[in-house]
């Protein structure tokens, strides 16, 4: 759940040098935790600050490119993550449209 679909192909190139087999929630977040870690500090941005960041074709793409790798769609929704909670709501409809389209679980926390 940490790697949206603009860094998937890295995170994914990585994993597999790993013995475990890893299995992905994508997040609906093309940025996905990359610049925005944990949680978002002061100053720091969140990865639903920019609400363009969450692209349903990109994310889609990504995730039927990957049916192998990839058995969920997962999002963030939080205030300080998402313009002081203003992108909740329609980052919330776009992750789920998302994980209907691909017919995949929707992980939400």
């Amino acid at each position: 759940g940490s790697t949206g679909a603009g860094n998937f192909d890295a995170f994914l190139s990585y994993a597999k040098t790993r013995k475990t087999r890893i299995l992905f929630f994508l997040h609906a977040s093309r940025i996905g935790l990359e610049k925005a870690g944990c949680a978002s500090d002061k100053g720091v941005p969140g990865e639903l600050e920019v609400l363009e960041d969450v692209n349903e074709q990109e994310c889609i793409d990504c995730a039927l490119k990957h049916p192998d790798k990839i058995i969920g769609i997962k999002i963030r929704l939080v205030a300080n993550i998402s313009n002081e909670g203003k992108h909740e709501e329609e980052a919330y409809r776009r992750a789920l449209s998302i994980a209907e389209k691909c017919n995949l679980p929707l992980m939400i926390h």
